[in-house]
């Protein structure tokens, strides 16, 4: 959700839903965050990212192009901030041991609401969907 402490602020921190003054507005998520919930998680081998499986996932393909562009691929968006951190901004204790050198590459088959199949491929970092036989890239 948005707030003041930044886009980093989760479950893990303590800080998820406090009525603390922090929370800008509960329902938007923060800027450049495709949505509130990201379900794409570590694998258990810590080698990949799958979906969680917990619930419906919106923005998938968005969410996939967020976290490559925001902290995987090699100058992600959040290098250059941990090396000037912004004041007031939480980073959660791990960012310094983010290595920034991952190249992506795969493919996750979905099922639509309506049951139309659809496909998000990742290839060297870019991400794109496929649907109905067009593709469009996502980030």
């Amino acid at each position: 959700m948005a707030r003041l402490s930044g886009p980093y602020t989760t479950l893990s921190t303590g800080r998820l839903v406090l009525p603390d003054g922090d929370i800008i507005d509960i329902n938007q998520p923060p800027q450049g965050q495709p949505g509130l919930r990201c379900q794409w998680v570590p694998t258990e081998s810590g080698t990949g990212i799958e979906w969680s499986r917990r619930t419906k996932f919106p923005f998938a393909a968005e969410w996939m192009a967020y976290l490559i562009r925001q902290f995987l691929k090699p100058d992600a968006e959040l290098a250059p901030e941990l090396q000037s951190p912004l004041q007031g901004r939480y980073y959660a204790p791990e960012f310094p041991d983010f290595t920034f050198d991952h190249t992506l590459s795969g493919h996750i088959e979905a099922l639509g609401e309506t049951g139309a199949p659809w496909r998000i491929v990742v290839e060297d970092n870019r991400v794109s969907v496929t649907e109905q036989g067009l593709t469009r890239p996502v980030g």
